[in-house]
């Protein structure tokens, strides 16, 4: 593993691939491939279903811009190592569909990610603005399942990880529909680190909600 990776917090990382896989589905995003645990001559670790077909952004024949849907499933799971030798597009008939893959870096709690993030990375052009109302009613249909994705993420994550979950699910549910990316990563930052409400609006210094979420 990364030393940086270390030092920041991600151990186990194969229940961080697990449990990137679980939230996708949970969640109806269907980016991940089935992700299992696999228990190997060198111990217990995480094996992904091979994708036919699928090839790097770079290499693909379709080019695709990263959507909003692929976006907010890489805030839900807090991923800071997207970029385009972690993600794959996947091409039938002429259409291109993104698989998200290497997701173990992924699932800090939110005290842990303050320390160490500087935004989100991501596979190819950016979409054009804001989130559709169909990845806020999947975001919300997820936060309706609480229950079951603390039941099927028990075990692989602390119930802090799994809080902080939710915290990031409520995070993509306030920001404005005509944001962009970079504009969205900036609320992110500021929010994680206590200095801004969900929408990147500054908070007093003796405002007190300005505590890092999670804490």
């Amino acid at each position: 593993m990364d030393a940086d990776f270390a030092r920041a917090g991600y151990k186990n990382v194969y229940n961080r691939e697990i449990s990137a896989y679980i939230i996708d589905r949970l969640a109806g995003f269907d980016l991940v491939p089935e992700t299992v645990e696999f228990n190997g001559s060198r111990g217990v670790g995480s094996l992904q279903r091979f994708v036919e077909n699928a090839k790097l952004p770079y290499e693909s024949p379709v080019k695709l811009q990263y959507d909003d849907r692929f976006f907010a499933f890489d805030i839900l799971i807090a991923n800071v190592d997207r970029h385009n030798g972690n993600a794959m597009i996947k091409v039938e008939n002429g259409v291109g569909k993104w698989v998200a893959i290497d997701n173990g870096f992924s699932l800090l709690d939110n005290e842990k990610l303050s320390r160490s993030f500087s935004g989100f990375r991501q596979p190819g052009p950016d979409y054009v603005r804001g989130f559709s109302e169909e990845t806020i009613t999947m975001i919300e249909l997820f936060m309706d399942k609480e229950s079951e994705v603390r039941a099927a993420l028990s075990g692989r994550l602390t119930d802090k990880e799994i809080d902080s979950i939710f915290d990031r699910a409520r995070f993509i549910l306030a920001q404005d529909a005509g944001a962009t990316i970079t504009e969205i990563s900036d609320n992110f930052k500021n929010w994680i680190r206590g200095r801004s409400d969900e929408r990147g609006v500054p908070l007093g210094i003796n405002d007190p909600r300005r505590q890092k979420p999670g804490r």
